[in-house]
C-alpha cells in the first residue's frame, strides 16, 4: 500500500541510471527506468563492483555457480571482494527495510 506524499525508494544498478561504472568505463542507461519509473519511484543507485572498490574501467569478470557457490571466472579472482561487499550490502538493505516497516 502506498502512502500519500511518500515516495518509495528502490535499488537500481548504477549503470542502468546512466552512471559510468561498468567494467569498460561506460554505462547501460535505461531510459524506461529513469524517465518512466522515475515518475513513481526514487532510486538508490548501487554497483557491487564499485562498492567493493574495484573502480572503472576494470577487467571484465563473470560470476558463475560452481558446487553451489558463486565464483569469479577470469584470470584474477575477485570473488571474495565481491562476496564481502554483498554481505555488507544485504545487511544494510535489511536494516533500511526494517526501519521503513517500523514507520509504515
Amino acid at each position: 500500500m502506498m502512502c500519500p506524499g511518500r515516495t518509495i525508494t528502490i535499488g537500481v544498478s548504477s549503470c542502468l541510471l546512466g552512471q559510468a561504472v561498468r567494467y569498460d568505463g561506460g554505462h547501460k542507461h535505461a531510459r524506461y527506468i529513469t524517465e518512466t519509473l522515475g515518475r513513481y519511484f526514487a532510486f538508490a543507485p548501487f554497483c557491487p563492483e564499485m562498492g567493493a572498490g574495484l573502480g572503472a574501467p576494470r577487467p571484465a569478470m563473470h560470476l558463475i555457480r560452481r558446487a553451489g557457490k558463486f565464483v569469479q571466472w577470469s584470470a584474477n579472482s575477485l570473488t571474495l571482494i565481491i562476496l564481502r561487499f554483498w554481505r555488507a550490502f544485504s545487511m544494510q538493505a535489511e536494516s533500511v527495510y526494517r526501519q521503513w516497516m517500523a514507520i509504515s
